[in-house]
């Protein structure tokens, strides 16, 4: 897709390099955007990454992209209730599969 000059946005009809100009972006980055799809108010609009935002961004997106991998590859069959399902529980109650013994209490007038 091309984007011959000239570029009509809120009324205004200018070149590339004339938003870029009044935008404060770079002509190619503009064009760039245009080239890639973006809606022209977008490319218009959005800031410019700064080499440091960039640097975050591709970091993050790979933690995510191995987190993601790692959780498509662990077994979800099993979760909290499960984990104790044959446990015979601590005795405290309040817990899971707690095996709180209510006859010791009941005896001693505490319930």
């Amino acid at each position: 897709m091309t984007y011959p000059a000239p570029i009509t946005f809120n009324g205004l009809t200018l070149s590339i390099g004339a938003w870029a100009k009044l935008m404060g972006i770079k002509p190619g980055t503009l064009s760039d955007r245009l080239h890639l799809g973006w809606p022209v108010q977008r490319a218009l609009l959005e800031p410019v990454r700064t080499p440091k935002q960039w640097h975050v961004h591709r970091r993050n997106a790979k933690r995510i992209a191995t987190m993601t991998a790692a959780f498509k590859q662990e077994d979800h069959t099993g979760g909290y209730e499960q984990t104790f399902l044959n446990s015979p529980g601590t005795g405290l109650g309040r817990h899971a599969r707690e095996t709180h013994d209510c006859t010791s209490q009941i005896e001693k007038g505490t319930v």
